[in-house]
């Protein structure tokens, strides 16, 4: 039977990229036709044509009607819907109620059978227009890779319920893929992070500064299992937002200079956005970036540039309201600093320098800290989620298909709340279940004698964060007495499992090897 061919592709609202298995088994992120790696989420027609990604954006200014963006989050949403008001009010193109279903918010665009004949109304739901996306994304696939796509793992926001989690992947398979996994977008990025040997019970933090959105995760590894332990979105922070800061700029300059206000003049105001989102990207790598459209209002052109510092002042408060989240994030889940690990910047927005400076700030007295960036953080998701196929292609699709089942695309799991460890022979708190463990947890450790013909082995139990034992909460004392005399250093082996079970009780069971004594000790 052959290997099932796995694709892993970014689901983004602004835009989306597509990840693959390349012929040496390196992870790639492709390019559409258009050369494009970072490919717009951005389905358009014509009357000559229905295009997807690139082409329908290039086309938007002069086609805003028939142009749909931002549809993913509108998925198994309804009508009446915050996300739908939300919609209705940034976005020319008009939503409807369905004609079939009342409830169902569906998009009304002009559709023609022969590009000679008039336009009729078509009402599409967001899924359908997904559905045109994805079908795309795959297609685009199989061109480069010169054969038929199997599946894909696919990424989903942590927002999303379960309904739209079950719509985006309907949506997948109609699309034309025979197998579809969905995984959420922190934890494929920190899966495409993890091309090094992970400790046990790491913690990290995901930052994602995407389009539309600001996400902070908190996530729990262990030996390469995720699990989300929080996570918290501004929905309102994102490089849409930073465009807006030179837009603004520019804005007042053009009254300044022409006496017109460009406001007034919505094709105007989408030539300038597109603009600024190129000098946006530009200022990560340079110090002055061009602004310049051709008749941008009345026949009047635009040329300027706009220097980094004066972009980051601008938008210096959009940088605290990361910092503020991240914060607030940490505080939530009784985290400080000092207890993450790892930090990983994704998002196209992440290359920004002020905005990295902003967060390594957080972390400036926390020396063990790491802060990760990609060469391109705007493909981390992608290139997680081809890593993930390929766990699911060696483990064998079958065996992971039942584990998939079982799992619940769920935000928060249950896990420790402080760290249980034991005290050393120095005092020290030697952690062995860390703060933040994805419960249920199971770690065995053994011990010896430290002294010739000792007569008893004693543990002390802790639950806390303090680095001297004997400052945090004692939960239990444990003595193996009566062992075996004339006893050599180290003869002696105490074996102690340390178990949470999903009801959060902790057991402690002790086994002295030679003699064959056993305590059990349970902790409510």
């Amino acid at each position: 039977m052959s290997t099932p061919l796995f694709i892993g592709i970014s689901f983004g609202t602004l835009n989306s990229s597509i990840s693959v298995i390349g012929k040496d088994g390196e992870f790639e992120t492709i390019a559409n036709e258009d050369g494009m790696r970072n490919i717009p989420s951005c389905v358009a027609f014509t009357s000559h044509d229905e295009l997807v990604g690139t082409q329908a954006k290039l086309q938007a200014i002069r086609n805003p009607r028939n142009t749909i963006v931002h549809f993913r989050n509108l998925l198994s949403r309804s009508f009446d819907s915050e996300d739908v008001k939300s919609h209705l009010k940034d976005h020319r193109l008009p939503i409807v109620s369905s004609p079939d279903d009342e409830s169902a918010p569906v998009y009304e665009v002009d559709f023609w059978e022969n590009p000679s004949d008039e336009p009729t109304k078509q009402y599409l739901s967001p899924k359908q227009i997904t559905t045109k996306y994805l079908e795309k994304m795959k297609s685009t696939a199989e061109a480069y890779l010169g054969q038929k796509v199997d599946g894909c793992v696919l990424s989903t926001p942590t927002c999303f319920d379960d309904g739209q989690n079950l719509a985006l992947e309907e949506a997948a398979k109609e699309s034309g893929f025979d197998t579809v996994f969905l995984i959420k977008e922190p934890v494929a990025a920190a899966i495409s992070f993890s091309n090094e040997s992970p400790k046990i019970d790491k913690l990290n933090l995901v930052l994602d500064l995407g389009g539309h959105n600001f996400n902070v995760t908190v996530l729990s590894s262990n030996k390469g299992l995720y699990s989300i332990v929080d996570t918290r979105d501004d929905n309102k922070l994102g490089g849409v937002q930073l465009d807006e800061v030179l837009v603004n700029l520019v804005v007042d300059e053009f009254k300044r200079k022409t006496k017109m206000n460009l406001r007034e003049n919505r094709r105007s105001l989408l030539k300038l956005r597109n603009a600024c989102e190129q000098t946006k990207r530009a200022l990560s790598h340079r110090e002055v970036a061009p602004c310049s459209i051709e008749s941008l209002h009345e026949g009047i052109d635009h040329h300027g540039s706009i220097n980094r510092s004066r972009f980051e002042l601008q938008a210096e408060p959009l940088f605290k309201r990361c910092t503020a989240l991240v914060m607030e994030t940490l505080a939530a889940n009784d985290l400080t600093a000092n207890d993450i690990d790892e930090v990983f910047l994704v998002g196209g927005c992440s290359k920004i320098p002020r905005y990295q400076a902003f967060i390594q700030s957080i972390f400036a007295n926390s020396p063990d800290t790491r802060i990760r960036i990609e060469s391109n953080p705007d493909e981390a998701i992608s290139k997680g989620c081809i890593a993930q196929a390929a766990i699911i292609i060696e483990s064998g699709l079958d065996h992971y298909t039942a584990a998939y089942n079982d799992i619940s695309l769920t935000t928060n799991v249950p896990h420790t709340t402080k760290s249980i460890g034991i005290a050393d022979h120095n005092g020290d708190m030697v952690v062995l279940i860390a703060k933040e463990t994805p419960i249920p947890v199971r770690r065995i450790v053994e011990f010896s004698n430290s002294i010739k013909n000792q007569k008893e082995l004693y543990l002390a139990v802790y639950e806390g964060e303090n680095k001297v034992a004997a400052k945090n909460a004692l939960l239990a004392e444990i003595v193996v007495s009566d062992l075996t005399e004339n006893l050599e250093v180290g003869e002696a082996k105490l074996e102690v499992t340390f178990t949470i079970e999903k009801d959060k009780i902790l057991h402690v069971v002790a086994k002295e090897k030679k003699m064959g004594k056993t305590l059990k000790v349970i902790f409510k």
